[in-house]
């Protein structure tokens, strides 16, 4: 069965405040990680998508189901949402039993469960300590085992390396990009670039509740690269005099200039125009348009992080 997760014009409201305005998208299995601003709509997004949410119009599948008309569908589909839900009353073990039973596993299940998630999140060693002694990478090591109890197909994970230190944020990566290699829908949201570029098969920004592009990361960026002014590095011995003759903006770089060309001028017409003038031409590299720049360009965001 397929774990593809549809939004269909959803539109959710608060009051007078539209969070999401007639959003449509898609999440196939593999790694869709979501890029945002603080209040672009991503946790309601996946607050939606779990099931939790229900939205004031519009709809959402899972695997080809409603989980707002099809309780079962819940079943495949695990939400991490931002912070660190347990129940300090109880211990790691018992937090962890007592959402095994929530979900309806059975004893010899829930039990090899709790086994393999809490290896899995480097947690075995806490099972018996309670969840107010944890620190706070503990705890969110613990919530996401909890996550993970149901073995489920589809995961919403809102910023879940928050609060971890860097081993475990890297341990967590690398576990989750195994998850998803092995067919599972994982969507993602981060403000951490370094994340996105290193996670993603799948990117979506969303901005002011609409989703301002989604893709393959390296089609996104791709397709940036292609629109616009661009930068090209040039190694030659023309001068910024020539390039300011051309109406051309460059700068020193390297043992070069990186020259900006306009959205109608190629680099072969950049070159043909200095070869005709005399000058000589070494080398031509066209600049790496990075992902800060793509999300930057898509949200207006100046500053994100990047690691």
């Amino acid at each position: 069965m397929s774990s593809t997760v549809v939004f269909d014009s959803v539109r959710p409201t608060y009051g007078d405040v539209t969070a999401l305005d007639d959003i449509s998208v898609a999440f196939d299995p593999g790694f869709n990680v979501v890029l945002g601003p603080n209040g672009a709509g991503k946790t309601t997004l996946f607050r939606i998508g779990a099931g939790i949410l229900p939205p004031d119009a519009g709809g959402v599948t899972v695997a080809g189901i409603d989980p707002f008309a099809d309780q079962s569908v819940k079943t495949r589909v695990g939400y991490l949402p931002h912070g660190t839900p347990l129940n300090g009353q109880l211990t790691v073990s018992e937090n962890l039993d007592y959402w095994g039973r929530v979900l309806g596993l059975d004893t010899r299940t829930r039990d090899a469960r709790i086994e393999q998630t809490a290896k899995t999140m480097a947690v075995d060693d806490l099972l018996d300590r309670p969840a107010t002694d944890l620190s706070r990478g503990q705890r969110q090591r613990v919530t996401i085992a909890r996550v993970l109890l149901g073995d489920p197909a589809v995961l919403f994970l809102d910023e879940p390396t928050t609060g971890l230190d860097p081993g475990a944020a890297r341990s967590l990566r690398d576990q989750l990009d195994a998850l998803a290699a092995e067919g599972r829908t994982l969507c993602y949201s981060t403000h951490n670039l370094y994340e996105a570029e290193q996670l993603a098969d799948e990117l979506t920004v969303i901005k002011d509740g609409t989703v301002a592009a989604q893709g393959p990361k390296d089609e996104l960026i791709g397709r940036l690269r292609g629109e616009g002014a661009r930068e090209v590095y040039l190694e030659s011995d023309a001068d910024n005099g020539t390039f300011a003759a051309l109406g051309i903006e460059a700068r020193e770089s390297r043992d070069g200039w990186v020259v900006t060309l306009p959205e109608d001028q190629s680099v072969n017409d950049l070159i043909t125009v200095l070869i005709e003038r005399g000058f000589t031409i070494e080398r031509v590299q066209e600049e790496e348009t990075s992902l800060e720049e793509l999300y930057g360009r898509l949200t207006g965001e100046e500053e994100v992080s990047s690691r």
